[in-house]
């Protein structure tokens, strides 16, 4: 039983780290997005 709950616990924390990382690296592209919009219309 403990081994079961030890792997549902991984896979909720490996999914959550896999969402994560994809949300960081969505942040830094939009943000570079950005800054060269901001240089365009200036």
């Amino acid at each position: 039983m403990e081994n079961k709950l030890f792997v549902v616990i991984t896979v909720i924390a490996v999914i959550f780290l896999g969402i994560s990382i994809l949300l960081i690296s969505l942040d830094c592209k939009l943000t570079r997005i950005e800054k060269e919009q901001n240089k365009k219309s200036e």
